[in-house]
Parts: C-alpha cells; structure tokens; sequence
C-alpha cells in the first residue's frame, strides 16, 4: 500500500485513512478531441475535523471569518507517493459537507495544471494585449511608413532584429482588380506596372500591417503572467511557426490608424431639437455636441423635416497644394451624394432628395495638412439660419496601434486555433512552465513499458477501435473571390483535407477539426499585353464585386522576393517600388527548399502551379495520431492492472504500454494511488500500418528462427546493441536470408525495443518475426556530497553533489522538517528529463523559524526511480 501526502499552498493535508483517490489521466482522447487544457481531473474529500484542513481551509462554511479562503482562485496543490512527487495541479472547493451544523468533510476537486490557464485567461479579447503598441512596433500611416513594412524580411530573429521585427506588410490588399500591363495605363488604376507618366499602382492605404504569431505568443505571457516553453512557440530555429504571420484585418477596406477613424474628421455632431414645420427656423442654440461613430460628421434631425431646402459645404486646406478627399454619402445605404478630391478652398452644395435621411460629412487628406469645413444649412430658402464647422487632421501623426487592429476573438480561442493547427499538447511541468509540443513529437519521445506482468487477464475487453467515418480538416472558409473560384472548380474548401471510408460502414463521425483561422487563394499577375508570366502574387481580400470585405484572421508565410511594381503614394503620385514581401501558404517559395505548407490537404501552388508542396499539416502533425484508427487491426483495449509504484510515477502519457510484445499508446489511465490498480484503455499502435504483411496462400510460409534469447534483456549503457541475428527456412525453398527491417542500435534508455526479421520465400510468401530487448537499470545513483554550508537566522546553504551512471537522473528531491517533527516537507523537486549524468550546486532553505533546529536531507531518482537517500543534515538556525 502506498502512502500519499497532498500538499495545499505548501501545506501538507490530512486525508482520510479510508479515502479512495483515484487519478483520470489524458492528454488527448480519442473519444474528446478537445482535451487540451487539463490532462487529469479528480474529486475527493478530506476530514473537516482535522485542524490542518481547517487552517488550510480557514473555515470555508463560515461566512463571518474575517479573510477567509478565497475559493474563486485555484489554489495550488500537489500529490506525493511515498514522499515523491507524482502530479502537481490545483484545489478548488466543490463543497463543505456539514453534519448537525459542523463541517465534517471538505469536497474538493484536484486538477491538471493548465486549468489555472483558463482561468487567467478568462473570454478576455485579444484587443487586451496592449502590450503589442510599444514603441518598437509602431508606426504613423503614411505611404513611407507602409513601404518600410513590405521591405521587412520575415526571416528575421528575435536575436538580429530586436526592434520591431513582428511588425511588417505584404502584397495582400484590400482593392480589387489588381492587374499587370505593360503598356496601356490610365490614373487611378490598380496597375502593377510603373509607368513615370501615370499614377497608378497599388495604393499604400489598401496594404495593412502583419504581426508576427510568436508576437501574440509573447504579449499573452507578459499580460497574464504565464509561460509557454520554447519547444514549439517563440522558438527561431522552427520556421513553420516563427515565420508565420496574421493579416490585420479587423474591419474591411482602407487601413484605419490607432482611433480608428481612418482619414475623417476627429470632430463629430449630431443634430436634434428641430422645430416644426411650419417654416420657422431652427434655433442652433438648442443644437448638441455628441461623439459621433467612425469620425463622421453626420446629421440627425428626427423626424427629418421637409423645409431644409438645401446645404453648402465650404472647405478651406492649410497647404493648398495638397489633395483631399471630399465625401458625402446617406450613412443607412452607403450610397455616394459626392466623393471627390480636390485642392485648394473648395465649396460644393446639395440637396433636394439628397437631404433625406442620415447625410455622413467625410473629408479625406494627404499629407502633412489640415483642413476645415463649415456647413450650412439652408430652411425654405433662408440663408444663413446655422453654421457647423469641423476639422480633419493629418493621419501621419496618428499612431497605428495593433491592439485595436487584433481579430475580434478571445485570446483562448486563438491558442486553441493554433493547437487545433499544429495538432499541440500541453502540460504544466513542476516548475509551473506551460510546456507545448506537437503531439507527433510529444509521442515519439515517449518509451515502451512492459507491463505484461503486471496485467490482470482474468477479466478485460477487446473492442473496435472508436471509428471514425471519415476525416475533414478545414479552415474557416473564406470568401475572397479567388478561394470562392478554386472552390467552386475543385468541388472543397481551399486548404482541407477530406477522407471518407467509403468502404466501411462504421455508424461514427468524422473526425472533424476546423480551425478559426483562414487561408487565402493568392494569385500570380500576368502581363495582359501577351499573357507572359510575372513574379509578382497578390492576395486581395474582396468579393466577387471587388468588394472589400472582412475575414477571419489570415494567417500565411512571407516571401521577400526581388521585384518591381507600381506603388501609389496618393490618389495623384506613384513611384517604382523593387524588393517586398509577397504572400505565400507555404514556408518556402520551391518546394525543393521546402515541401511544408499551411494547407491540410495537398493544393496546387499559385506561386509555382505545382502539387510538390506534400509537406501538409494533415501528414505532418495528423497522420501519425489519427491513421491507426482506420487500420483494419487497430483495437481497443480496456484492461486492469497492477502497476507498481515506480511504473505509477515515471509512465506519461507519451509512453507506451507493452502487453506480450504488442505495444499499445495510451488513450487513458484510471489509477487508484493507494492500491495501483489501474483501468487502461489502451489503443493499438500504428507499429503494423507500414509492415509488408501477407498471407500465404501457396505451399508453406517460411520459418524464422531467432537466434540468442528472446526476449532478451540488457543493462541500460551507450554502447550498441549486438544482435545474434535469425535464420530462416522454406519447405519448398529451403534456406532463406533473412532482413531486418527494424533494427535497434541505442540502448542507453531504459525501455522495451524491438528488432524485426523478415523472410520472403518464391511463393511471396512473407513471414515477419520480432525479438524483444528489454534494456534495465539496476545502478542506483550516488550522493557524494550533501552537507552543511551556510546559515542565518531564517536561512540555511547546503551543497550537494550526486551522479547516476545508468540511464541519467530523473530529479533529486529536496526535503527539510523541524527536527522534532515526524514528516518531511518537500522543499523543491529538480527534473533533468533522465538525461543528466551528475549535478554539482547548492540549496537554499528560506524563510525558517530563527533558533530551531530543523533536518535536511535530498532523495535522487534514475529513470526508473531507482532511489538514494542522503543523510540527514541537522542545523540550528541563528
């Protein structure tokens, strides 16, 4: 029987002697696609008369105790098997059981650690990460500016460009009917060809900002105070997600600065209190002020009166020689009354049915300029009855904030779109680290543990592995007219990935993953003049109308690439642009540097107008985990199991079990912590998927006879392992050679590895043949040095030195307790992953009671927890 300890804010609990607890691990289920944020839950109770949990609990089921438990927070706690630590999560009461008006039990729920992340994160937007608008990443809107943003270089690291690196623009813009001719222009079009005598180009204010990915990463951490580790996220020497990028597409058209105000007026009235209509007018006295929407000036009379004849709008630039933009329009259709740029003192008059309804006011400028406008309104004809005046400042001084320019979606959301991507796991490891990896990558650093000794055969079920009908990975399907155009042709949305087992009738549901992230079709300009090719690729995030619309958050790959087009300053000046960023869905621009792209499924490429981009997220990040439900030998077991302690605190859940040879992943582990018994649903590997398997159906199969023992076991060391071979025989045939088709090399990890044999005879007959190799530990690790060092009045120093020289130290733990104490308090658990050989540093004890002797004393773990006591060191605080 093992002895637990549950420790709440570092203070140890009393359990009931009785108390059954049992622990529900998974880190990604196959029956609940979605268990991301907690790998293990539990509930159990804990005595209310013991005075520990009353101190611990402060008397939860009193309302009237001054600074009570705060029981909206999770508190931390961890759990310990025999003084070693096994998981680390948070407390939270459910309920206080009470019995003739006592407490007489605490209900309380135990859980994984990143259920504290939801928690901090709460459905807080991302517009919260304010942190983004330092002074780094900033810039005003003007055309200098955004042309400094397209001659970024996205392979930039955090270590070369320290400023403003996550910060940079592409060739996606907002304006439809971007094309490429070489000889025939005209003003004002999307041309991508520069011509010195015409203005036209892509104009700078369709072209928005990109942030970085790993830049939100990073500012989700400094606002809540987490940490993710590096193994996938902020990490330079993984591309796939250092260099991928999120289009700022908050609201559709023109780019909009920090106020979203675009290039309008920052004054805004509303107008009210009219008289009636018989003709008398209006008095402007009892006219209001009001913040207007959109930096408008807008008029609002209701009802709309029938005797505002007519209305002049006098406009007065500081710099004459500039151009503005003049626009006035019905706010509730959209509908254009006048939108017009001019320069110089300009006045315009309107009216008649015009005046109908709500009347917008804009006024667009370039340039460092500032311009004022009256208007007038005209009552059956009378001039002069009222007179607003308004004025539009230069947009090169405001300030484009990213914050504001983030998708509206919460910031749980967006960490869930990324693993829902890149098919990710997470954990919280003893340090408090939110530690995300690739589930392809989280399994295959596990190792094969074989418990075929410790399984309880008297009772256990073999089932159907859980079928899927199939397999659909998308995006959120965008509604640019390029995607709409390929979907319409190839019959699926851009970017998914789609398998039906159409010969299989398995009653279930697809397996279904849809993230909330977008992909645009990009498209490649041609020369309309003879067809021939440019290498210029644009995305343009507009309709079928050219329309500009709004998107879920796009996400893609710059390219910085070495060409020419025509960029527009203003509505009047272009210039020739060489060297920017175009967009791309695939890391590389050639496959042959890089097959690895953002689509699930395999796409042709814009860029290249090939399918050599095979390196999909579907092969890989889903292939591996999703594959073996669909093999016609894939099972599903659930089995009992006797699992002793040092199985219980070194298996995770990236481990798999072995059971008579056949190694089987991990869908979940029910454990009760007293007993070991463990519930195990196991699922069959993919270990057959790639074998050459048959049956022989002519004569006789051949017969493999390994040589040497198996299964064969060996001391964990770093040199290689020496096969003794195997030799093969056919009736018709007779000898045959034999091929190793999984050979095993490194047995410096403990674990159980395989080496397979194959035998092919005339007939095709194939017989494959396994040995087993089962790598131990036996060498416990040794402490060399572990005494006194320092002390003051609150702290004690105390150097160590230990070694393992088997498979590596797995952690060393701490411990100290008052000397007339019976139980050790475990001060800090140090984890080195079963790869550190030795360790030399020192351990500092803080915060102890002055003048109390207190004992010290570490406990050093190996791989398989072969365990090291130290002696215990007594000192005597000053």
């Amino acid at each position: 029987m093992s002895k637990l300890a549950l420790y709440i804010d570092g203070i140890k609990a009393e359990l009931f002697e009785d108390e059954t607890i049992t622990i529900t691990q998974t880190i990604r289920n196959i029956r609940k696609l979605d268990t991301v944020f907690s790998n293990f839950s539990q509930d159990f109770t804990l005595p209310a008369s013991s005075k520990k949990n009353q101190a611990i609990f402060k008397r939860y089921e009193n309302i009237n105790v001054i600074g009570g438990y705060d029981n909206r927070v999770k508190h931390s706690a961890s759990l310990t098997i025999n003084g070693a630590l096994f998981k680390k999560g948070y407390i939270q009461i459910n309920k206080v059981n009470l019995k003739n008006n006592k407490a007489d039990s605490y209900s309380v729920r135990f859980v994984g650690g990143l259920s504290n992340l939801k928690s901090k994160l709460k459905e807080n937007k991302l517009t919260a990460l304010t942190v983004l608008d330092t002074e780094a990443n900033s810039f005003s809107l003007s055309a200098s500016s955004v042309k400094s943003l397209l001659k970024r270089d996205s392979a930039f690291t955090s270590t070369e460009v320290p400023n403003g690196f996550d910060l940079l623009a592409s060739l996606i813009t907002t304006e439809g009917g971007v094309f490429y001719h070489s000889t025939v222009h005209a003003n004002d079009t999307p041309n991508a060809h520069y011509n010195g005598a015409t203005d036209n180009g892509l104009y700078y204010k369709n072209i928005k900002p990109s942030i970085r990915l790993n830049a939100i990463i990073r500012a989700i951490e400094t606002t809540y105070g987490i940490e993710f580790s590096n193994d996938f996220f902020k990490n330079d020497s993984i591309p796939e997600m250092n260099r991928l990028f999120m289009y700022l597409n908050k609201e559709k058209g023109e780019i909009k600065s920090s106020d979203e105000t675009d290039s309008y007026l920052q004054s805004n009235y509303i107008f009210r209190n009219w008289s009636d209509s018989s003709g008398v007018n209006a008095d402007s006295s009892t006219w209001s002020l009001a913040e207007g929407d959109n930096g408008i000036i807008y008029a609002l009379p209701n009802p709309f009166p029938d005797f505002l004849s007519r209305a002049e709008v006098r406009i007065t630039p500081e710099d004459t020689s500039l151009e503005y933009q003049v626009r006035i329009y019905k706010l509730d259709t959209g509908e254009s009354l006048i939108d017009e740029w001019r320069t110089g003192e300009y006045t315009l008059n309107f009216g008649g049915d015009s005046l109908t309804g709500r009347i917008g006011f804009a006024c667009g400028i370039e340039g460092d300029n500032n311009i004022s406008l009256d208007i007038e309104y005209f009552i059956n004809g009378v001039d002069n009855n009222f007179t607003l005046s308004g004025s539009a400042q230069s947009l090169e001084d405001i300030p484009y904030s990213i914050a504001n320019n983030l998708p509206d979606m919460s910031v749980i959301d967006f960490l869930k779109g990324l693993f829902t991507l890149f098919n990710l796991v997470a954990y919280e490891d003893n340090e408090g680290v939110i530690v995300v990896e690739p589930l392809t990558d989280y399994l295959s650093a596990g190792t094969d543990i074989d418990i075929s000794r410790y399984v309880d055969e008297s009772s256990y079920s073999v089932d159907g592995s859980y079928q899927y009908s199939g397999v659909r990975l998308e995006y959120k399907e965008s509604k640019d007219k390029n995607s709409l155009l390929l979907r319409n042709f190839q019959g699926k949305p851009y970017g998914a990935y789609l398998y039906s087992a159409v010969n299989i009738d398995t009653g279930g549901s697809e397996f279904s993953i849809k993230t909330p992230f977008t992909l645009l079709r990009y498209r490649k300009l041609t020369d309309n003049l003879d067809g021939s090719g440019t290498d210029i690729q644009i995305g343009e995030v507009v309709d079928e109308n050219n329309n500009p619309i709004t998107t879920s958050p796009i996400i893609y790959y710059p390219q910085k690439v070495d060409i020419t087009f025509s960029y527009r300053t203003s509505v009047s000046t272009s210039e020739e642009f060489t060297g920017v960023n175009i967009p791309s869905n695939n890391l590389e621009l050639y496959s042959a540097d890089s097959d690895k792209t953002l689509t699930f499924g395999v796409e042709e490429d814009s860029y290249t107008r090939s399918r050599g981009f095979t390196g999909t997220l579907w092969d890989r990040y889903y292939n591996r985990f999703v594959s073996p439900l669909f093999n016609l030998r894939s099972r599903l077991i659930n089995i009992d199991a006797f699992l002793p302690t040092t199985v219980i605190l070194t298996a995770t859940l990236r481990d798999r079990f072995v059971i008579k040879g056949i190694p089987y992943r991990i869908n979940s582990i029910k454990t009760n912590l007293q007993t070991g018994k463990s519930s195990l649903e196991l699922l069959t590997d993919s270990v057959f998927q790639n074998e050459e398997f048959s049956v022989a159906t002519i004569g006789d199969a051949p017969v493999i006879t390994i040589l040497g023992s198996n299964p064969d076991t060996v001391n964990a060391s770093g040199i290689s392992y020496i096969d003794s071979g195997a030799t093969a025989t056919d009736t018709e045939d007779g000898a045959l050679s034999v091929t190793t088709i999984q050979d095993l090399t490194d047995i410096s990890s403990v674990g159980t590895y395989y080496v397979r044999y194959k035998a092919v005879d005339s007939d095709n007959n194939i017989t494959i043949a396994t040995r087993t190799v089962i790598v131990e530990d036996t060498t416990n690790p040794v402490i060399f040095t572990w005494a006194y060092d320092v002390k003051t009045s609150s702290t004690v120093r105390i150097d160590y030195s230990i070694e393992d020289s088997g498979s590596g130290l797995n952690k060393v733990v701490f411990q100290y307790k008052k000397a007339v104490d019976s139980d050790w308090i475990t001060a800090k658990v140090t984890s080195f992953g079963d790869t550190k050989v030795n360790q030399t540093s020192e351990i500092t004890y803080k915060g102890l009671d002055s003048s109390t002797s207190y004992d010290f004393r570490c406990l050093a773990y190996d791989s398989v927890l072969n365990e090291t006591i130290s002696s215990t060191v007594t000192q005597t605080t000053l």
